[in-house]
């Protein structure tokens, strides 16, 4: 199976990285099971093409339902470095 590509707001594309995602959410606050379940909806979302606001909405449903603290955080982190 061909690796999803994530295209990012640059135009760039990058292979989507299971553990980059985790460690961004666990960053955040959200425990490593709570990071794991997330990761995998996105996984299971998977296309050839995705963008990144499409992995960050399916990222802050998730935290918003699992963690709203990890939720404000991840919130917080995109607003302090212009990600809205």
């Amino acid at each position: 199976m061909e690796q999803t590509q994530v295209m990012k707001s640059t135009g760039k594309t990058e292979p989507f990285d299971h553990d980059k995602l985790m460690r961004s959410m666990t960053n955040a606050g959200a425990s490593e099971d709570q990071a794991h379940q997330i990761a995998m909806d996105v996984e299971r979302a998977k296309r050839p093409t995705m963008n990144t606001s499409e992995i960050d909405r399916m990222v802050m449903d998730g935290l918003k339902r699992m963690n709203p603290d990890a939720h404000q955080h991840w919130m917080q982190w995109k607003k302090e470095h212009n990600k809205q």
